[in-house]
């Protein structure tokens, strides 16, 4: 469970496509 964990936010972190950092951004600004 905790190596599924770690393996999951491994690739969580090397996923920063722009498309994702674009939605996060985007999201960001539209709760502020």
């Amino acid at each position: 469970l905790f190596s599924e964990e770690v393996a999951f936010l491994t690739l969580k972190s090397f996923d920063f496509s722009p498309g994702w950092e674009i939605t996060e951004h985007d999201g960001v600004e539209n709760a502020s």
